[in-house]
């Protein structure tokens, strides 16, 4: 049987702080698609919270990922990323648990009530402010 070597206190140091920073990003998804959504509609779910933290969690993935592209093709991988989450989600939520939590079906440009074109135009646009400050933040750490 093998045994596992130790982590150095250094690398578990750095495991630590990538966990830190995830769940900070996850959290700071969630509250701010809230806050976004109540400004929106006046109203949110919880569930929100969760697709909005997943999403801005991978929008943090793909500016890593895409760092050497311009933030116009970021900001589109990040649409379809959202436009992704939230048609998982209300299949979910509101095909598969049936708790109704929104529906497109009277929008022009929707899939199935889940999902609007319309919607996934906004999320570029908020894709693109998103890289904006990533790639910032990025820079302003020396990590260009």
């Amino acid at each position: 049987m093998k045994q596992r070597k130790n982590r150095s206190g250094t690398e578990e140091q750095l495991s630590g702080n990538r966990a830190l920073r995830s769940f900070g990003v996850f959290l700071l998804g969630a509250v701010g698609y809230c806050c976004l959504e109540m400004g929106w509609r006046g109203y949110t779910h919880w569930s929100m919270g969760a697709a909005g933290g997943v999403c801005l969690m991978g929008l943090l993935y793909l500016s890593d990922r895409l760092a050497d592209r311009p933030v116009w093709q970021q900001a589109l991988a990040g649409a379809l990323l959202i436009t992704g989450v939230e048609w998982c989600a209300g299949c979910v939520v509101n095909i598969i648990l049936g708790w109704g939590v929104w529906d497109y079906s009277g929008l022009r440009l929707q899939i199935a009530g889940q999902v609007s074109l319309l919607f996934s135009f906004f999320w570029y646009l908020i894709s693109f402010a998103v890289f904006g400050v990533f790639t910032l933040a990025k820079k302003s750490r020396g990590n260009s």
